[in-house]
């Protein structure tokens, strides 16, 4: 029985797989019982303390539970109340690619086509209980709210226990990026093949739709740059 000395955080697909298996090839991590826990977002307050514990084994290990990112104004609190000195890691992918691969990796629970589904998105969200997979299957633009996802974490951990990873920056610049990531968690240097997990293929988006999107996100994008003092240039 262990504790975590990590946690990713977010968001869904942006490379929190491939990262998180990156990690634990580093000889002093040792991976969980199962990647996403997701204690402190759906088990909470169904399962103990000492459960959670139960699922990482002795030594440096960590977690990685995309929904603590979505679901970060409840999530945040009950994870500073166990841990209040967290490494946390957000790899973020922009946010209008991130949303069309969550529509296609979802697509079979979904009737809507891509641009129907994000229109209908805030109604629909707006009818499900946002702790149910059915909100968080259709959270394609609400996923991507990055800036108000991440404030409860850094007003709480502090900047400075926050590492923000780009994730086309990780895609393509992994034995660079891979470092940073070592040295913040206060790990040795270490040489180590980046995993690579294979990607979902899907057409194209429409570029209607892609100038609709980035439009969306354009204000959003800016005020997490403000947030991390980081341009992703999105």
């Amino acid at each position: 029985m262990g504790k975590p000395a990590f946690m990713i955080v977010g968001a869904m697909r942006s490379g929190t797989t491939s990262l998180y298996a990156s990690l634990c090839a580093h000889s002093q991590v040792k991976s969980a019982r199962i990647k996403e826990i997701n204690y402190y977002w759906k088990w909470y307050e169904s399962h103990d303390f000492e459960w959670y514990q139960s699922q990482f084994p002795e030594g440096f290990t960590g977690e990685a539970s995309y929904n603590y990112m979505l679901f970060s104004d409840v999530c945040s609190g009950r994870i500073h109340a166990d841990f209040p000195n967290m490494k946390l890691i957000a790899t973020l992918r922009n946010p209008v690619d991130r949303a069309y691969s969550h529509y296609h990796l979802q697509k079979q629970w979904d009737p809507l086509d891509f641009e129907d589904a994000i229109a209908a998105e805030p109604e629909r969200l707006a009818s499900l209980d946002p702790f149910s997979y059915h909100y968080t299957r259709k959270a394609y633009l609400k996923r991507g709210e990055y800036a108000a996802q991440l404030a409860p974490y850094i007003s709480l951990f502090g900047r400075e226990n926050i590492l923000v990873v780009q994730a086309e920056k990780f895609y393509k610049e992994r034995q660079s990026v891979l470092p940073r990531m070592f040295s913040f968690l206060g790990l040795e240097p270490e040489n180590i093949e980046p995993i690579h997990l294979q990607a979902v293929e899907y057409p194209p988006m429409k570029t209607g739709t892609r100038d609709w999107v980035n439009f969306h996100f354009k204000a959003l994008n800016e005020r997490l740059y403000d947030l991390i003092g980081e341009d992703f240039d999105w």
